[in-house]
């Protein structure tokens, strides 16, 4: 890990620079993860920091090939909750029942 990303590991998400803010109460401007993902820019050289307000987020993120430098900052363990619902019975695979999950394997 860089100093630079351990710097942002360590700020509060309010006291850093944040590129995106998704919050469910519709207070961000975005309300899904997803949406702020899909907004990002691809192939980025910098990092994309994506705050997400505490909240309860049920959805499946699957993170492009093209969707580089993203990071998500939330509000803390039992603040931020994303879960999602697919699972081996529904018919996805185990690698597709991730909650964040790249869209790609790297060898």
């Amino acid at each position: 890990m860089t100093e630079g990303d351990e710097m942002l590991m360590k700020a509060h998400p309010q006291r850093m620079h944040v590129d995106a803010i998704v919050a469910a109460d519709g207070s961000g401007e975005y309300r899904t993860i997803t949406e702020a993902v899909n907004a990002a820019p691809s192939y980025s050289n910098r990092r994309y920091v994506i705050y997400v307000k505490k909240g309860v987020y049920r959805e499946n993120i699957d993170m492009k090939r093209k969707k580089t430098n993203i990071m998500f900052v939330g509000d803390g363990i039992g603040k931020t909750v994303v879960t999602g619902d697919r699972n081996f019975m529904q018919g996805s695979t185990t690698f597709r029942t991730a909650t964040v999950g790249e869209s790609h394997i790297y060898n």
